[in-house]
């Protein structure tokens, strides 16, 4: 997998929870029947998000794409856990084949089929300055779409309604910054429907451009909910970095 080049798809399979640290917090409030505010949303995501403060999987499988190309399956062991520890060492056969994590000062990446195959180094510092990533896909997107990261509750946020896609979703939108300055936008989508077991309430995470475009997306199809807290995490997702295009 050479992340340089435009377009990669990676499906994360978690098939076994190793560990679900607990914080003794109110369960998650359900979402309003009427159209939710911003503060609706974000109370949403953190009730979940503060049922938990770390996971570990003892197996994901990752299915990887690199533009029509299918990479070799890989079987990972993730952990994480919040605001920004996160580790993925992913193995084909005996033979390490990426390794992705960062912790509160940098994060870093390493593809055994990069060419080279450096292991890239950036801290959060550097990255405040504004820099240019061949890294498409960061941990802090990861562990948004593992449901572990906490919203900014008096972060300045937009909601939309998209009433004629199907299910109908709502949309929380915050302006923020890229790694190289560029303005872009954080959204969480949630279905607006009340959801079944093992369906998701939000469906997707995204990073778009000024043009709407979508820089990285990490799309949920199915979840667990543990029984003792009710905290949601999921069981099947699918992260597309689609490139840039002109």
């Amino acid at each position: 997998m050479r992340l340089r080049t435009a377009g990669i798809a990676l499906a994360l399979l978690t098939t076994a929870a190793g560990c679900l640290s607990i914080k003794p917090d109110p369960r998650p409030r359900p979402l309003p029947p009427e159209t939710p505010t911003a503060a609706n949303l974000v109370a949403y995501l953190n009730g979940n998000a503060n049922r938990m403060s770390s996971l570990e999987f003892d197996e994901v499988l990752l299915d990887g794409r690199q533009g029509n190309q299918p990479t070799p399956g890989v079987t990972a062991r993730l952990a994480c856990q919040r605001p920004k520890n996160f580790r993925l060492r992913g193995v084909v056969g005996p033979q390490l084949v990426v390794d992705l994590g960062s912790n509160n000062e940098e994060f870093w990446y390493w593809i055994s089929e990069a060419k080279p195959a450096y292991v890239f180094h950036c801290n959060y510092a550097e990255l405040e300055k504004g820099v240019r990533l061949p890294m498409p896909v960061q941990p802090e997107m990861l562990l948004t779409a593992l449901g572990v990261s906490t919203y900014d509750e008096q972060g300045n946020y937009t909601v939309r309604v998209n009433d004629r896609s199907n299910p109908q979703t709502v949309e929380l939108i915050e302006e923020t910054k890229g790694p190289d300055g560029r303005k872009v936008y954080k959204v969480a989508v949630f279905n607006r429907m009340e959801v079944g077991p093992g369906k998701p309430q939000v469906v997707a995470y995204a990073v778009r451009d000024e043009k709407g475009r979508d820089l990285v997306t990490a799309t949920v199809y199915e979840v667990h909910t543990n029984a003792e807290t009710g905290a949601v995490f999921p069981a099947r997702v699918k992260v597309v970095a689609p490139g840039e295009k002109p």
